[in-house]
């Protein structure tokens, strides 16, 4: 999916004064009367007015439409094709959340050796985090459940575009059909990055999707890697869960394991596919001692760590089996969020999922929390998993494609001012597992680990004791087994 959406499409350079005067004369047939005082102060007051409007017009959204999601006003982004994109809501910066996000962007300021521009520089222009938030998040919920215990399914959402082979479609189907069927699972939409007519055509689609049971498609007009964050979609449950259309895919328990985890801390993104993201720092100490963010300031640099899924310290997680709430799809869809849409769109990895994580961990101020991908049994596609966004353009130039992840890093640690202190409750906290180690080999340095780094069943997992929130940890009483008899046991999932 890294060659779903193209470049932005570049304005053509600006004329001279005179020539624009010159061609409004020509078309308007009047270059007897352009020798007039009067028609040349007329025709230089309209365009000087003209070069005003458009450079304005750069960092304001477009004018209100039709209504959208919720009964609210769209705007209207641009994605990387130059197609239309509808962004949620209009106005009102009145949300805590948005104001809390300012706030801690000057606390970090404040830290760095010399006082820096709240800005963060981009070929298609600056984009101030201060003037965003002032957009607002208009109906955005400000008090997102800090715990959801009573839930009891989630909606997947996996996504895919016109350009994909059939191959990959033959793929998707049975992973998707065979997802349906658990009972934790309500409904699977597919965002479908164009008219939709394309897939209900294909052979695939036939087989496999048309009669899958509750499954949806949702087409999106546009082709944007931030479709499947559509608050349009209205998802029927809280709890999201994506799923990459080229996987990987997880079995049913360590899925059960994550479901159960976001339950107890539903205001946080979780997933199984955690990055720690070491940097090299102009500052030390924390933003705000109560939320451990570290100060980021213009110059520090960022490195896309990619041979490891860490249980602790991770500060971003991959799509592929992570949970959001879905109250979260309204804030990454509104006019305060504009900035980085725009960067995502426009940057050559499509960074969605950093973005993503960035802005969640930001609202919520806190860190992902993680989960087991697995178990220690036979697993197939484990080098997959370790590797699969190292390799994620398609090129063989797999260093170049890391540091272009390295450079979005640094664009959107530098846009917020801060960094999250990485995910601290690992599936063994509290058990024996749980190692405090020296900073590890690849000079991520993680000082917390998991040894071994999986658990044999989800009952050594220490939240998997039967309570929502867990009071203790690592309790590794057995209980009966998770999966539900209707599915049969698949390794090779």
């Amino acid at each position: 999916m890294g060659d779903m959406a193209g470049k932005r499409k570049l304005q053509p350079a600006s004329t001279s004064l005179p020539q624009s005067i010159a061609l409004i004369c020509s078309r308007l047939r009047l270059r007897l009367l352009g020798r007039s005082p009067v028609v040349w102060v007329v025709l230089a007051l309209y365009l000087l007015g003209s070069i005003w409007f458009s450079t304005q017009g750069g960092r304001e959204l477009p004018h209100a439409g039709q209504a959208s999601f919720g009964g609210l006003g769209a705007h209207e982004g641009v994605d990387a094709n130059g197609g239309v994109v509808r962004m949620r809501g209009s106005g009102s910066p009145q949300n805590p959340l948005l104001e809390d996000i300012v706030r801690r962007r000057e606390a970090s300021q404040a830290l760095c050796p010399v006082q820096h521009n709240a800005s963060a520089p981009h070929r298609t222009g600056v984009f101030n985090l201060a003037e965003d938030m002032a957009q607002g998040a208009p109906m955005c919920n400000a008090n997102i459940p800090t715990t959801m215990c009573e839930e009891t399914q989630f909606t997947i959402i996996t996504m895919s575009y016109p350009g994909v082979d059939d191959a990959k479609l033959k793929f998707l189907g049975p992973q998707l059909e065979r997802r349906a069927q658990w009972d934790i699972v309500a409904e699977v939409v597919m965002v479908w990055n164009g008219d939709a007519q394309n897939l209900y055509e294909r052979e695939p689609y036939k087989k496999y999707f048309k009669d899958m049971p509750k499954f949806r498609v949702f087409e999106a007009k546009t082709n944007s890697l931030m479709n499947r964050y559509d608050p349009a979609i209205k998802p029927k449950t809280a709890a999201i869960m994506y799923v990459d259309d080229d996987g990987p895919f997880q079995l049913y328990e360590p899925t059960k394991v994550g479901f159960e985890r976001w339950k107890q801390v539903s205001n946080r993104q979780v997933g199984s596919l955690g990055r720690h993201t070491p940097y090299l720092a102009q500052q030390t100490g924390s933003v705000e001692p109560s939320s451990g963010f570290n100060p980021f300031c213009n110059g520090d640099a960022v490195t896309y760590h990619f041979k490891s899924f860490p249980d602790f310290q991770s500060n971003m997680v991959l799509p592929s089996f992570s949970f959001l709430h879905r109250d979260y799809l309204c804030y990454i869809f509104s006019p305060a969020f504009r900035g980085v849409f725009d960067f995502v769109n426009d940057h050559i990895t499509r960074p969605d999922d950093i973005a993503v994580s960035f802005i969640v961990s930001h609202i919520s101020g806190l860190a992902p929390a993680t989960y087991p991908k697995r178990f220690r049994r036979a697993d197939t596609g484990r080098k997959m998993l370790l590797y699969q966004d190292a390799i994620f353009g398609g090129t063989g130039q797999n260093r170049t494609w890391i540091k272009h992840r390295s450079d979005a890093l640094t664009w959107l640690a530098t846009y917020f001012g801060s960094i999250n202190p990485g995910s601290t409750s690992g599936w063994c906290e509290g058990r024996p597992e749980h190692v405090h180690a020296e900073p590890d080999k690849n000079k991520q340095n993680i000082k917390e680990t998991c040894t071994p780094a999986y658990p044999t069943s989800p009952y050594e997992v220490w939240w998997m004791d039967g309570s929502c929130p867990t009071p203790g940890h690592g309790s590794g009483k057995e209980k009966e087994p998770i999966r539900p008899a209707l599915l049969e046991p698949n390794p090779g999932e």
